[in-house]
């Protein structure tokens, strides 16, 4: 919903319909994902959203728009002011390509790397001008879809290769790799965030000199997906004054040949259908379809 009726480009609201019959099942967990900028500092000791739930349809309500539930929505975590112009900071586009995903053995040029094929993450980092990354500085990729990666309880290995224009730059020695959740683990504990630490013997990185880091032995998700960035955050090695932005090159995914699944609802009486016996005619019945990526939905009537 636009509250200024289309003069602005941002969105304050957002509204999910659900048709009759197609509501949340009771004692499920559901998670939404979406992505949001803040055009002003949020405050952490205020909740960062209202969530109602309510009767949106004109007809078949008791009284239009009638709410049901309220609730605040607060961060799970604290909130850290980002980093101002004299911290460190990868380069963001259109200027440079400060978090370069590539395919493993190709140059500078934007990669599309398939992790069916070669189950690598290779980034080239940049920093921006002279706000300098330093030696163990932090950097956290979130990996897009969130809702399908989950490296809990797998290893992963974490190597810099340094500066390939000049043999006198450094960029060496153990990388923290290790994986987390971004939401309350309460909630939803599968782990979804890339967290690498850059070596301690490394040459600055900045406008001027790009390292490269090469991530191996991932979990990967059993499910596909389309050509997608990541997302990334860098803060210093106390994790404060944290950057985000996204990645420039894509990584994507084919589906586990297993993953692809259909199959006729036989059970109950979904199963039976409407109409279940020999004579009847016209009866109904349910096909459960498992794509091996996320399609999206645009609505109802919308071509």
């Amino acid at each position: 919903v636009d509250p200024s009726g289309g003069l602005f480009p941002f969105r304050r609201e957002v509204t999910l319909a659900f048709k009759e019959g197609e509501g949340l099942r009771p004692g499920t967990k559901y998670m939404l994902v979406m992505n949001a900028q803040s055009l002003i500092e949020l405050n952490p000791s205020l909740p960062l959203l209202d969530l109602f739930s309510l009767c949106a349809e004109e007809s078949g309500c008791p009284r239009p728009y009638t709410v049901f539930e309220r609730a605040t929505v607060a961060a799970s975590r604290e909130l850290v002011p980002q980093g101002n112009a004299s911290q460190p900071a990868l380069s963001a586009p259109p200027s440079s390509d400060g978090f370069l995903i590539q395919a493993a053995g190709t140059g500078d040029l934007e990669g599309i790397v398939n992790l069916s094929e070669d189950p690598v993450l290779q980034v080239k980092l940049t920093g921006d001008g002279s706000r300098a990354i330093k030696p163990r500085a932090i950097l956290r990729v979130y990996l897009w879809p969130l809702t399908q990666w989950n490296l809990a309880g797998s290893t992963c290995h974490a190597e810099c290769k340094p500066f390939h224009l000049s043999s006198s730059k450094q960029c060496e020695g153990p990388m923290g790799c290790s994986s987390e959740s971004f939401m309350d683990a309460d909630f939803h504990s599968d782990h979804n965030v890339l967290k690498l630490q850059l070596p301690e013997v490394m040459d600055f990185i900045t406008g001027a000199v790009s390292h490269t880091v090469r991530v191996s032995s991932l979990a990967l998700p059993r499910s596909g997906f389309f050509p997608t960035r990541a997302g990334v955050q860098l803060t210093k090695d106390d994790d404060t004054e944290p950057q985000y932005l996204t990645s420039s090159g894509f990584l994507w995914k084919y589906p586990e040949p297993d993953y692809l699944k259909g199959r006729l609802v036989l059970t109950g009486r979904t199963g039976y259908g409407p109409r279940p016996f020999v004579y009847d005619q016209n009866n109904t019945l349910l096909f459960r379809i498992q794509f091996g990526a996320t399609l999206w939905n645009a609505g109802y009537g919308v071509g």
